[in-house]
Order: C-alpha cells, then sequence, then structure tokens
C-alpha cells in the first residue's frame, strides 16, 4: 500500500485582489506544460545548481477569480523545485496576512511595495525566504545572509 502523502495548503490573498487564494505544497512527476491559465517557473534554479529532471516538493498557487473556482479566469502559478529546499525536516509553509502585527516587518524585506499576503518560506539556516506577488508573476525573495 502507498504511503498517504499529507497535503500542506494555505489560504490567503496572495496577489491583492481580495479574492482569497490557495497555496499548496505537491510533488510534480514531471514538468508541466504551460497555458494561458497555468504558468510555470523555476525559481531555486541557481548558477552552481545541477541540471536535473527530479522534481522535489513544489508550490502551486491557484488564484480564484469571480465567485468561484471553476471558470476560465481562475489563474495556477506552479514554482517547481529541483534541489529540495522545500523538503527540510524543519520546513513549514507559513503566511504572513495584511492583518498581521509583523507583516510590515515581512514586506519591507522585498524588492518592491506590495498590498497582499505574503508567503513564507523559512529555511535551515533560519533566514526565510519570501514568495511575493509582482503585479503578474509570483517572485522568490531571498534576503542575503547577515553573519
Amino acid at each position: 500500500m502507498k504511503k498517504a502523502t499529507k497535503l500542506t495548503f494555505k489560504l490567503g490573498d496572495f496577489n491583492g485582489d481580495d479574492l482569497e487564494d490557495i497555496a499548496v505544497l505537491f510533488k510534480p512527476t514531471s514538468k508541466p506544460v504551460e497555458t494561458t491559465q497555468l504558468k510555470v517557473n523555476m525559481p531555486w534554479v541557481y548558477p552552481s545548481t545541477t541540471k536535473s529532471n527530479k522534481y522535489h516538493r513544489s508550490l502551486i498557487i491557484f488564484q480564484k477569480a469571480g465567485n468561484n473556482w471553476l471558470n476560465d479566469k481562475t489563474r495556477v502559478f506552479i514554482m517547481l523545485d529541483t534541489t529540495g529546499v522545500l523538503e527540510t525536516p524543519s520546513f513549514k509553509l507559513l503566511v504572513s496576512y495584511k492583518s498581521d502585527k509583523d507583516y510590515s516587518e515581512h514586506a519591507s524585506m522585498l524588492p518592491v511595495k506590495i498590498n497582499n499576503d505574503l508567503i513564507i518560506l523559512p529555511t535551515e539556516a533560519g533566514i526565510d525566504t519570501y514568495i511575493y506577488w509582482d503585479k503578474d508573476t509570483y517572485k522568490l525573495f531571498e534576503p542575503e545572509e547577515i553573519p
């Protein structure tokens, strides 16, 4: 019998349109084909990263459009990972909501001004990384490590 995978997800307004979106961790078996509704990027590819076709736990964000999820305006953004960064033992998917007292501290770290809930991806080194909406796509922000 195959072991059941625990589904990890968070709700929030990740693109600032006042509609609830869903961020879900999942493990893809292959790279999805992009469409007008489905966008795929690989933010965890660095110059020193060895090219790999093995996908690790990744992030998918569903943007609600209108009153329901099942319409042709719902957009889906996949952030694929081939490095395993989202599979560390202490990893948790976190959200800083606009209403949180520490939201402005987190949002001030970003290279752009935002007005939406923020996805936080803590690292083993204790430095939070962030997924934020940049007007047309989601981007990864990794602050420089300060010794």
